[in-house]
Parts: C-alpha cells; structure tokens; sequence
C-alpha cells in the first residue's frame, strides 16, 4: 500500500501544470522534480547540479527563513525570491510551500512560477513613475473617456488644481475655455481617432478661472 500511495504521488506531481520541487526537509535533498520545473532549471540527466535545493537560490541566505515560515506556520503562499537556473542565469520566482510527507520522509513540497517579466514591468513602471514626477512639464493621464487617472506636480503647479481635485474629473470639463468652439474639439478627437496622436497650440483654464495658452501633445 505505501508503495501503491507513493506512485501516486509521483504520478500526480507530475501532472500538476506549473513547475513542483519536492525536497527532504532535514537536508534539502531534492527528491522529485516534475517536467516543468526541470525545464525552468535546465537541469539535465546526469549532472550533479540541482541535487540540493540550496543549488538553486542565487543568494542562500534566503532559504533560512523561507524555511523557518514554513515550520512555524505549516505553509507559505506567494514568496519571492530569486532563483537561477543551471546556466547560472537569475530569474524571479513565486513561491508557495508545504509540509508533505513522501513515503517515510519529511518533506517540503514547493511550486514556483517564473515572474521575470512581471518583475520587468513593475521596473518599467517605477521608472516611468519617477519620470512623471520629475519633469517640469505638465503631464496628465486619463482614460478613454477623458476621465482623469493621474497627474503629475507640473500639472499641479500650472493649473492650480491639486490632486485630489483633478482625480476624477473630466480634462473637458476641468481646463475647457470658451476660446474655442465645439468643431476645434471635434477635429482633435478625429485626428486622435486616425493617428493616435494630437499636438497643437490651445487654450485652458486655470483653477482660478484665467485662460492660458499652452502646446499641448496628447497620445494613446
């Protein structure tokens, strides 16, 4: 019957659709690997790299207490933290850990997905983020519909508006002027439709009701 319940286990694990490490909690012996994870790894057959967990953090000083987590809490969900593969190649990994008992050993099991360009994207971000921030230049984002996102201290500064009350509210509403007629907005929203971008000379308004030109560029 063990015999029977451990090919089951392997049988299961290595269907699971996502990469699955299963490694001896006493000495991080890596017992099973499924297909998935072998391939994120690059691991081979017949090499002695990857026999250890350990092998796989870029930094082994994260196992410790990813570790003492999951002693003291029986499981870990979402963990990150970077892993490299045979090559020596560092990629972010997502992990989620649990107690397992694999035939007469105590066990973690692990599943981990490869969050790479996640970590990428978030980067991008944070950059365009300080862009935004520290340009002198008024910068606004909106939705489809005009609707205000977010805006940045330029836009602060040459609108009086603060943030809070440009969140929100419509571009049209908020800095339309009576300098120009329906037909100019019009021919601003066909160009955008055709070429994805507008730049021109226009005139808005200030929070305190004064007109001001301004080059104003808007893309999607």
């Amino acid at each position: 019957l063990r015999l029977v319940l451990k090919n089951l286990h392997s049988s299961i694990l290595q269907a699971m659709p996502f990469p699955v490490l299963l490694a001896r909690l006493a000495d991080s012996t890596v017992l099973y690997i499924n297909p998935l994870a072998a391939e994120q790894l690059k691991l081979s057959p017949g090499k002695n790299w990857g026999q250890k967990t350990l092998d796989y953090y870029v930094n082994p000083n994260d196992r410790p207490p990813l570790l003492e987590r999951v002693m003291k809490e029986g499981r870990l969900c979402n963990y990150e933290v970077q892993f490299k593969n045979s090559a020596g190649q560092a990629f972010w990994a997502l992990l989620s850990c649990q107690m397992f008992t694999y035939g007469q050993d105590q066990c973690l099991l692990t599943t981990f997905t490869n969050i790479n360009e996640q970590k990428h994207s978030e980067e991008k971000l944070r950059l365009a983020a300080k862009v935004l921030e520290n340009t002198s230049e008024s910068v606004v984002i909106t939705d489809s519909r005009g609707i205000i996102l977010e805006v940045n201290p330029g836009f602060i500064a040459s609108t009086g508006y603060s943030r809070e009350e440009a969140l929100g509210q419509s571009t049209h509403a908020l800095l339309h002027s009576d300098e120009h007629d329906a037909e100019t907005y019009a021919g601003m929203g066909r160009t955008m439709y055709e070429k994805g971008q507008w730049q021109g000379e226009i005139w808005s308004r200030r929070k305190n009701g004064e007109f001001y030109p301004e080059l104003l560029s808007i893309s999607t």
